[in-house]
């Protein structure tokens, strides 16, 4: 649920797709996605997490209860 779509207008202002990738990188400290998130106060597992929670959302899953071990 992350990616990057380049795009640059013409002299005429027509849009014209250059590349898409599908997802950004990943690699904490490193990989602008991660950066910029550290930068709005997201750190890497949150990300993660987020990219994850939102993908089964969108596709109405859910993740299963945690089943904890009895103490």
């Amino acid at each position: 649920d992350g990616g990057r779509l380049d795009i640059r207008c013409d002299e005429n202002g027509v849009p014209h797709v250059l590349e898409i990738n599908p997802l950004a990188g990943l690699r904490p400290g490193f990989s602008d996605l991660v950066v910029l998130c550290g930068m709005a106060g997201m750190d890497h597992p949150a990300l993660i997490r987020n990219i994850v929670m939102e993908t089964l959302r969108r596709h109405g899953l859910h993740l299963p209860e945690r089943q904890h071990a009895a103490a």
